[in-house]
């Protein structure tokens, strides 16, 4: 992992984020590389990865990185101004580590992506459980048909260990979907997301259109992700918790 020295811009940057560039972002997020991530993010809009990058951020800016406190000073006044869900809890706890002060939530090591699975996922698979031990989350699904008991239900019942996450479904997925088409400028496009949003299938037939427009796929992405990021934050926080990222460092 590197630290490097950042130089904010004063005025937004011109070049979009693709498909190749986000998934540079979000294999530097998953590394907890930094500095890859501060290269990334000098020449894209922030604004468009805030829940992506926001934990990077606070570790970064807890470990004193050079350029990071900077760069935490223009995530929350983003995020605060955005105001999606999560938006606030993360800028709180940039906050609290750009001021050094202890955070009102207790840290728990858990992937957001994870719980967003589980929170958004099949409503047949009911949800899951996060390990308040090691952050590691077990859908019910798993831990019903892995082939052999991987934990007792006494132990399943213990909630000193134990985080029961309950499943919403698509819900608020499909919503994204409802909510990007609106910023759809284009007539011939938004009339195609308008039908692909009808009836069962709308998942798959929202992005079949997408990827025929390769920067709005993109920018979907984007969305979607950012949306379901901030969800799932805003759910642990007002479970008592927020992320606190560990090291991938060999």
């Amino acid at each position: 992992m590197r630290d490097v020295e950042l130089q904010l811009p004063s005025v937004p940057m011109a070049e979009n984020w693709n498909l190749e560039t986000l998934k540079a972002l979000r294999s530097a997020v998953y590394r907890r590389d930094r500095g890859d991530v501060a290269d990334l993010i000098r020449g894209h809009p922030v604004g468009d990865v805030l829940q992506t990058i926001g934990d990077v951020a606070v570790i970064a800016v807890e470990d004193g990185a050079p350029g990071w406190p900077e760069l935490a000073a223009q995530c929350i006044a983003a995020l605060r101004d955005r105001g999606w869900a999560g938006d606030v809890d993360l800028a709180d706890q940039l906050d609290a580590a750009s001021a050094a002060t202890p955070p009102a939530l207790r840290s728990l090591p858990v992937e957001l992506e994870e719980l967003c699975s589980i929170l958004e996922g099949d409503l047949m698979n009911s949800g899951g459980m996060i390990d308040l031990r090691t952050g590691q989350t077990w859908p019910d699904v798993v831990l019903e048909d892995s082939g052999e008991e991987v934990f007792d239900e006494d132990e399943l019942e213990d909630s000193t260990r134990w985080l029961h996450v309950e499943s919403i479904g698509s819900r608020d997925g499909y919503r994204d979907m409802v909510d990007f088409a609106g910023t759809i400028t284009d007539p011939r496009l938004a009339g195609q997301l308008d039908v692909a949003l009808d009836g069962r299938g709308a998942f798959r037939r929202f992005k079949n259109v997408l990827s025929e427009a390769p920067e709005e796929f993109t920018r979907f992405m984007l969305f979607s992700d950012e949306r379901k990021l901030g969800r799932a934050r805003e759910w642990l926080a007002a479970a008592g918790y927020r992320v606190r990222l560990e090291s991938r460092r060999p």
